[in-house]
């Protein structure tokens, strides 16, 4: 065999691997495209509740507990430094303490809903047609949710408090 045919047979024999190189380059990355495109079109898995039912509105029970009994051990003094305006803004009315211990009375009753949002997060409502008109106007809903990983209580709005 004298060089030059060595040489061609070199090439092609480079070229061929070359070719087999590319082919299975392009294989890999498709096989990645598709298995990437696959995970993210696959339906969101929701997990299983942690808690069992009755634990989030414990919670809430022992929430709204612990605000009412704040709000009615606030003492006086501590209010010295404000302004009547400010204080007017920071010390509960009549009608929030009212509407505090109506809560608290409904979740004592157990007449409220707790049900299960999926994916750890559960939710305490209670209807608020039972207020009087004059509490109402501070409740159009009363509703929190709760996270079972972080055990947040998040205040859903729906009555004008920043407690209970």
């Amino acid at each position: 065999m004298n060089k030059q045919n060595k040489f061609k047979t070199y090439l092609r024999f480079t070229t061929t691997l070359i070719i087999i190189l590319v082919f299975v380059s392009v294989a890999i990355y498709a096989i990645n495209f598709y298995s990437q495109k696959d995970i993210v079109t696959r339906p969101v898995e929701f997990r299983e509740a942690a808690f069992k039912s009755g634990d989030a509105s414990d919670m809430i029970k022992e929430k709204v507990k612990t605000d009412l009994s704040n709000l009615l051990s606030s003492e006086w003094s501590e209010y010295s430094g404000y302004t009547t305006e400010a204080l007017r803004v920071m010390i509960p009315s009549k009608e929030e303490f009212e509407l505090c211990f109506a809560i608290y009375q409904k979740l004592l009753n157990e007449e409220y809903s707790e049900t299960y949002q999926d994916n750890g997060v559960w939710q305490v409502e209670i209807d608020s047609e039972f207020l009087p008109d004059k509490l109402k106007r501070h409740a159009e809903f009363i509703k929190w949710e709760i996270y079972e990983k972080s055990l947040i209580i998040q205040h859903m709005g729906g009555h004008l408090l920043g407690y209970c």
